[in-house]
C-alpha cells in the first residue's frame, strides 16, 4: 500500500513537471513552429491546416493574416514577411497613432512604403523596428 502512494505521488510529481515545463514553452513563445494555411473549396467553406516544424520560421496565407484585423490583434505583411504589431499599438508609441490599424489583417506593403519610405532607399527607423515584430513569411 505505501508503495502504491509514493507511485502515485511520483506520477503526479512528474504529470506537474510536464504540465509546468509544457506552459513555459508555449507561454514564452519558445518550442515548435506553428504555420496554417486556408485554402477555399467549391462550396465556399475555408479549410485551414496547421502544421508545425522546429526551424522556427513560420509561413502565413494572407487568409490567416486577414483573421487578425483589429488593433487588439493585428498583424500585417509587408513585403514578403508578416509582422504581429499588437504590442507596439497597444504600447501607443507608434508615431502615426492608430492610423497604423488601417494595415491590419492586410498587405500593408505600399501603405508602409508610402509612410516610411517615400522617395528614400535607405532604411529608416521603422524599417529598423520591423525585425521585433516579424513572425514568418507570406505564402
Amino acid at each position: 500500500m505505501v508503495h502504491m502512494k509514493q507511485s502515485i505521488l511520483t506520477i503526479s510529481f512528474v504529470l506537474l513537471i510536464v504540465a509546468g515545463v509544457y506552459i513555459y514553452i508555449t507561454q514564452s513563445g519558445r518550442g515548435v513552429a506553428r504555420q496554417q494555411s486556408s485554402s477555399t473549396s467549391a462550396t465556399g467553406q475555408v479549410t485551414t491546416t496547421q502544421t508545425t516544424g522546429t526551424s522556427g520560421q513560420s509561413s502565413y496565407m494572407l487568409e490567416e493574416v486577414a483573421t487578425h484585423a483589429s488593433a487588439n490583434d493585428c498583424w500585417m505583411a509587408i513585403d514578403g514577411a508578416v509582422y504581429d504589431v499588437t504590442a507596439f499599438i497597444q504600447d501607443g508609441t507608434h508615431p502615426g497613432g492608430m492610423q497604423i490599424v488601417d494595415g491590419c489583417g492586410k498587405d500593408a506593403s505600399s501603405m508602409f512604403a508610402r509612410e516610411h519610405r517615400g522617395n528614400s532607399s535607405s532604411p529608416g527607423p521603422a524599417q529598423a523596428m520591423l525585425p521585433e515584430y516579424r513572425i514568418g513569411t507570406l505564402k
